[in-house]
């Protein structure tokens, strides 16, 4: 009998120390099919990181003012594209679809806000005419006599100042204005109390909205009936809605012309579409790159339809064409602290071209 115990008991504690090893040997593979899964992983984000970066490379022209003069003693005067000289059918054929590129007298820019020594700032013209050393990357107005401009529509001329902490005062210049937005815009009632200024404008912004839900609140927008309005979405619908950049960028269109026809003594400004970066991809189904050439389609149907765009994106992107690093915490919002500078940029803007 006591045999018999001990060789079950022995039995028993082989078959332990089988399933033991059996048991370790399953997490160490599993471990080891992890450690491969996340090298593989990070392999594919290094490659595609660097594909992507080719392209924005590629895709986004840098030009000087070395290579925009075409004058040297008339530094306003935009050099000629380099192209092949047009037949009389196709000189007649542009003429009659665009406006003819025209040469622009030189505004005065004064900055809402008193520059710093050696901090970035300058004013670069819709049709390539720009201010006398700069050397800012021209983004989407690089080519201008690419694109078709409605007659007797004069887009506005950008300016692009490199972002930074500033103060906001209250001019009177935001009375009786209507920010429209998603939740990027939602951060102009939040910090305007956390960073003790006034901001006099009126917000209708939400999270997650888009194009689609912003006209659900036509009634409520027009019933503002504003002097100005302000309106920034995109990523929203490009990250949830559709994949279809000319989908979106025409719903977007057709929106702002149904709001002006029901306002017509409201000027509408779109404010171009903001990056994102690296921290935001990770974890959203939108891509920078997406966002970039949703933005280059606005300005096209903007400048065809008359419809007045800020670009306030160019500005904020670093040397990749991502959200700069230090604006944001999560890849897609701003910082409170540069919301000032963002109210600033966009008074400029319209007071330089007023």
């Amino acid at each position: 009998m006591k045999d018999e115990y001990i060789r079950r008991d022995r039995a028993y504690r082989r078959r332990r120390r089988k399933n033991k090893i059996i048991l370790l040997r399953i997490l160490l593979t599993i471990a080891l099919l992890a450690v491969v899964s996340l090298l593989l992983y990070g392999a594919f984000w290094l490659i595609n990181k660097g594909i992507r970066k080719n392209e924005t490379d590629r895709s986004v022209q840098k030009v000087t003012l070395s290579n925009l003069d075409g004058n040297p003693e008339n530094p306003t005067q935009p050099s000629q594209p380099d192209t092949e000289k047009p037949t009389q059918k196709e000189t007649d054929s542009t003429e009659s679809s665009s406006q003819a590129v025209v040469e622009k007298p030189t505004k005065t820019y004064t900055p809402s806000v008193p520059l710093k020594p050696g901090e970035f700032d300058e004013l670069i013209y819709f049709y390539g005419n720009t201010s006398e050393g700069s050397d800012r990357v021209v983004s989407y107005t690089d080519e201008p006599y690419k694109y078709k401009v409605k007659e007797g529509f004069t887009p506005l001329d950008q300016i692009y100042r490199s972002p930074r902490v500033e103060e906001f005062m209250d001019d009177g210049f935001f009375n009786n204005t209507l920010f429209v937005g998603d939740s990027i815009t939602t951060g102009i009632t939040i910090y305007a109390d956390s960073y003790g200024y006034n901001m006099p404008a009126n917000v209708l912004a939400d999270k997650g909205y888009t194009i689609g839900k912003i006209m659900l609140r036509k009634d409520e927008i027009v019933a503002y009936n504003p002097e100005r309005m302000f309106i920034l979405v995109g990523s929203n619908d490009l990250n949830n809605v559709s994949p279809d950049i000319e989908k979106i960028a025409t719903r977007y269109i057709q929106a702002v012309n149904e709001l002006q026809a029901s306002l017509p003594n409201t000027k509408i400004y779109i404010i171009l579409t903001l990056p994102i970066n690296t921290k935001y991809e990770q974890k959203a189904s939108i891509r920078n790159d997406r966002i970039t050439e949703f933005d280059k389609r606005l300005v096209q149907l903007c400048n065809e339809q008359g419809i007045y765009y800020i670009d306030m994106a160019t500005s904020l992107k670093d040397s990749s064409g991502m959200l700069r690093e230090e604006l944001t915490s999560d890849g897609l919002h701003l910082k409170g602290q540069y919301y000032p500078y963002w109210y600033n940029l966009i008074k400029d803007v319209i007071k330089t071209n007023e």
